[in-house]
């Protein structure tokens, strides 16, 4: 009788049905992933593009108060005084401006030789002395 169900007609039915059903669902589970995937994706991208945007545009508007910032110093009267002063005292010859302008520098001592080495970046490159030296 087993035998007999298995060569049946609908026994063949059933098991062509059962394969087609399972194939079916694999491609339709197969379809679905790679979809979602690909709208994953596409949205990682676009609040990715967005996020860059936001930066750029931050980045922008930071460099613009800079330069404004710096436009406004170079526009004031006093740094117009100040650097006419530094270039009368250096043509004078009375003061050596770089004393004004680097006080560190002038400040004398191994120790303030070896910060200011550091700072540079010269240590170890056999230099024992600031650069600039009064």
């Amino acid at each position: 009788m087993i035998a007999q169900f298995q060569k049946s007609l609908a026994w063949r039915m059933a098991l062509y049905f059962g394969i087609l059903v399972t194939v079916s669902l694999v491609l339709s589970a197969v379809l679905s992933f790679m979809y979602e995937r690909r709208v994953l994706q596409e949205s990682v991208f676009d609040r990715l593009s967005g996020l860059r945007e936001t930066q750029k545009e931050r980045i922008q508007e930071y460099l613009k108060e800079r330069m404004d910032f710096v436009r406004l110093i170079a526009r004031s009267r006093e740094v117009a005084e100040l650097i006419a002063f530094a270039a009368e005292l250096q043509t004078s010859g009375g003061i050596d401006v770089r004393r004004f302008v680097f006080p560190s520098l002038w400040t004398f001592g191994p120790k303030s030789a070896r910060a200011f080495e550091f700072r540079r970046g010269l240590r170890g490159c056999g230099r024992s002395r600031p650069v600039f030296r009064g």
